[in-house]
């Protein structure tokens, strides 16, 4: 199975893409390592965006597409911007979409072990890890 594990921050959603299954992962390389929606107010920069993302599940022959949760409300809720991001992730028909708690990851990193491999950019390791715990959770 190949998934794409995305990581929101502010306005910019941080990827990676996963291929393997229970018995092995295999990080693939992407030209395309984030993704910022520069205006969510500006209609053609939120269909850019869209093009973007469309381009690189079809692309890539992306099966799955694994968000990391992020707070809707409290002291450290994500913005409004995030959420549009979300939705634009979730308008791609060609692949599935799964949400994953921070302490579900948390969780089956406890249990399982990190494997985070080397040549992940820092600003990656939440996609990656996003990304394992939907293949090897299933």
């Amino acid at each position: 199975m190949k998934v794409c594990g995305v990581d929101i921050s502010g306005s910019e959603a941080r990827l990676v893409v996963v291929e393997g299954d229970a018995n092995g992962l295999h990080l693939c390389e992407l030209e395309t390592k984030k993704i910022a929606l520069k205006d969510d107010e500006i209609n053609e920069q939120v269909r850019s965006f869209h093009q973007v993302v469309l381009a690189l599940v079809r692309e890539n022959k992306i099966e799955k597409i694994a968000i990391k949760k992020r707070m809707k409300t409290g002291g450290f809720a994500s913005g409004p911007v995030s959420f549009k991001i979300e939705g634009l992730f979730q308008m791609i028909a060609e692949a599935d979409v799964v949400f994953i708690a921070p302490n579900t990851i948390s969780a089956f990193e406890k249990k399982n072990g990190q494997d985070i491999p080397i040549e992940l950019n820092k600003y990656q390791t939440d996609a990656y890890r996003t990304a394992r715990v939907a293949i090897l959770k299933g």
